[in-house]
């Protein structure tokens, strides 16, 4: 029964899966092709989305709720460097449709390594702006 895996322990899930070199076998591009769609086609990119919607939400929230302005303008500060890092991933691997050239170099363990760094780095960025919407949440709470 496979796992879903979801908030942070997500980011260590498909850091961990990217760096499983048995799931990325060199040549075999049926294979490589089924990667990309979970990694490059929707994972990452709509992870970076959905931090970038979260920046513009809270960045309104912010002028709305006076009290809470220091974490609420905190915590998009942090989606804005977790939403670059995951640019930064997201332009590394290759979408399912690109070329097979491409679509190959997903069996390169060096590559998959430098993605898995940048999940776990966005991750950090993730804690952060989780801390500052916590934050906020306990103003909110005594306000």
């Amino acid at each position: 029964m496979e796992r879903v895996m979801s908030g942070l322990a997500a980011y260590d899930a498909m850091s961990e899966a990217l760096l499983r070199d048995e799931d990325f076998p060199s040549g075999k591009l049926d294979v490589l092709t089924s990667r990309c769609v979970p990694i490059a086609n929707d994972g990452i990119p709509l992870l970076s989305e959905k931090r970038k919607s979260a920046i513009r939400f809270l960045t309104s929230m912010a002028k709305e709720e006076p009290a809470l302005t220091d974490e609420l303008e905190k915590a998009p500060s942090e989606y804005t460097r977790e939403a670059q890092v995951l640019d930064q991933a997201a332009s590394m691997v290759p979408y399912s449709f690109a070329p097979e050239k491409e679509r190959l170099r997903l069996a390169d363990q060096a590559l998959r390594s430098e993605v898995s760094r940048l999940v776990l780095e966005a991750k950090a960025y993730e804690e952060r702006a989780v801390e500052h919407l916590e934050e906020a949440l306990v103003k909110l709470v005594k306000h």
